[in-house]
Parts: structure tokens; C-alpha cells; sequence
């Protein structure tokens, strides 16, 4: 009987090196004989790929129909290459995952979350959210890239010279969304360990209401990557744990 494959996350604003990590991490667990792929978020062979492109090139986006489109995405995507490819056996490694669209609606002042996901106690119910698709599911772990903001703004900046800009490109977009990408890790995890200039922490495994967001107890990895070397030897721990979990070690 082939043993299912495990669902990786790798999360952060854009520009913070999360494809970057993804193919370097999916080369070397390769290497060492473990079958792994990538797989980006917003996927662009799923539904409503390109209608989410044509939204983000807009002077001003509908944060609601674009967050819409993102979850009937990654819920076709799901259904469709990623449960298929770890029922195979294959592992995978997503470059994000529904924590993105949580904190770009709710950051851009959206109505999707807080009509659909917010419970009367003011909680994220991150279940529904999953439940919401037969297909949708938990990843194994989710690693959290807390690149410093002035990276961002650079490869911001960077992305535009090449004439790849889009709406959350601009300056204040990527202010808000650092800050609710912070919050958002802050209020669902607690501080696990500390070493090599890495938080670990982990999903609650129940809800608190001194926090906002209700969730399952999957650890988060919290990694600051302030300079190259922090940020390969974040690598490395990250291939370490993902190797460790898959059972090669």
C-alpha cells in the first residue's frame, strides 16, 4: 500500500523569498531520493487563474471577488493536482496556502472573512474554512518567511522595473499586509523554541479568547531571514524538519 504524501507550506508576503525556498528545498529533498514537487498558490493550470491575474493588474481591486476567486483556485487545484499527486505518494511543497488570503482580505478591509469565517466571539474559524471543500485539508506544517520589511519593499521595487507590477506592489499595501502577516502569526501561535535567530512556534490546540483565530494544533515556523546567511541556514533547518517528518532520518 503506497503511504500518503505530506503537505508542506511555505508563507509570506510577496517578495519575501518563498519560491525562491520552495525550488531549493524541493531540489534537495529530490536529491536525496524523496519524491517532492512544488506547487504555487494561486495555481495557474486551476480555475480562475486568470481572472485573479486581471484583478491584480487593476488600478483598484475588488478584495472580495479576488479572494473568491483565490479560494475556488486552491480549492480546484486541490481537487485536482495536489490530493490526487500524495494519494500517489508524492509529497509536496506549497508556495503559500489559505493564510494569504486570510490576511489580504481581511488587511484590505474585505466582507468574505468576516461574513463567512468570523464567529460571534470575533474568532477566525479556521475549520470552516477548511471544511468549506471536500478537498481542502491541513498541511503537515506550515514554515512562515518573516522577511524584514525593507526586503520586500526592494524586491518590490525590483518586480517593477521589470514591469511586473501589481496592486499589493505599492508601498502602503506592503506596510499593511507586513503588519498583518505578523499579527496574524502572533495571535494563533505560541513561542515553542528559540535558536539561530528562528521562532518555532505552534498552532493552539484550542481556542483562546484572549486570541482572535480558532485552529488546529499544526506547527508554524516562524523564521526571520534578515541576511543570506540566516536565510540558508534557514534552509537547512527547514529541509532538516521536512526530512525528519517524511522518515528519512
Amino acid at each position: 500500500m503506497v503511504q500518503e504524501g505530506k503537505i508542506y507550506v511555505i508563507e509570506g508576503p510577496d517578495g519575501s523569498g518563498k519560491s525562491t525556498m520552495v525550488g531549493h528545498l524541493v531540489h534537495r529533498l529530490n536529491n536525496v531520493g524523496l519524491p517532492f514537487k512544488s506547487i504555487a498558490l494561486p495555481n495557474k493550470d486551476s480555475k480562475m487563474y486568470d481572472q485573479i491575474r486581471m484583478e491584480l493588474r487593476k488600478d483598484k481591486v475588488d478584495i472580495d471577488t479576488l479572494q473568491s476567486h483565490m479560494l475556488l483556485n486552491m480549492d480546484d487545484c486541490f481537487s485536482k493536482l495536489i490530493i490526487p499527486a500524495t494519494q500517489t505518494g508524492m509529497n509536496i511543497i506549497l508556495d503559500r496556502w489559505a493564510v494569504s488570503t486570510i490576511i489580504y482580505n481581511m488587511i484590505n478591509k474585505g466582507k468574505l472573512i468576516k461574513e463567512r469565517y468570523l464567529t460571534k466571539d470575533g474568532f477566525i474559524d479556521m475549520e470552516s474554512i477548511v471544511r468549506r471543500s471536500s478537498c481542502f485539508t491541513w498541511p503537515t506544517k506550515i514554515f512562515y518567511l518573516n522577511t524584514p520589511k525593507k526586503i520586500l519593499l526592494a524586491n518590490a521595487v525590483a518586480r517593477s522595473n521589470n514591469n511586473d507590477t501589481e496592486y499589493f506592489d505599492k508601498e502602503d499595501k506592503i506596510t499593511d499586509l507586513y503588519n498583518g502577516y505578523q499579527s496574524f502569526y502572533k495571535a494563533v501561535t505560541n513561542i515553542r523554541c528559540k535558536f539561530e535567530g528562528y521562532l518555532i512556534y505552534e498552532f493552539k490546540t484550542s481556542m483562546n479568547k484572549d486570541r482572535h483565530v480558532m485552529v488546529e494544533p499544526n506547527p508554524v515556523y516562524f523564521a526571520n531571514p534578515f541576511d543570506c546567511g540566516l536565510y540558508l541556514s534557514m534552509e537547512d533547518k527547514i529541509f532538516d524538519e521536512i526530512v525528519k517528518d517524511v522518515g528519512l532520518l
